[in-house]
């Protein structure tokens, strides 16, 4: 079998399509794709069948959705996970340790939890945070 993978950036404006559409592979086995080179993009899958792509996988269907605790090194503007925990949500109570090292830092703001999915707070100067994550996608926390 044969899949097409496509990356898909979302649109601000989404009068004529949802999303630009690049194709990255072609490749017998996607999801062992995936699991190889775990994109931090939204992607869709197609399926090559009788000499046309079916979509199997639209680019807002995700492999695995929940929250994590994550950090931000350096500045930097991207967060990287230190513990994911699947099927969470942020309707979800805050696991006791988590919320236990938040009130602990400094600057905690829980503000943004339930509109925008995040809790904030500095460690020694370092920003960590609770926050939403889709497959390999961190949802920053600014």
């Amino acid at each position: 079998m044969a899949y097409l993978i496509v990356r898909c950036d979302e649109l601000n404006d989404q009068y004529e399509c949802s999303a630009d559409r690049t194709p990255i592979t072609l490749t017998d086995n996607w999801k062992l794709w995936y699991e190889k080179e775990k994109p931090t993009y939204s992607f869709e899958v197609y399926q090559f069948i009788k000499k046309s792509f079916t979509k199997i996988k639209s680019y807002d269907s995700f492999m695995e959705s929940g929250m994590c605790l994550a950090y931000y090194p350096n500045d930097c503007e991207n967060a990287v996970a230190i513990k994911k925990y699947p099927k969470y949500t942020r309707h979800d109570v805050v696991p006791k340790d988590i919320l236990k090292r938040a009130l602990k830092g400094e600057d905690f703001d829980d503000y943004w939890l339930k509109s925008c999915g995040y809790v904030t707070w500095l460690e020694n100067g370092t920003l960590y945070c609770w926050t939403e994550y889709n497959d390999n996608t961190i949802y920053n926390c600014y």
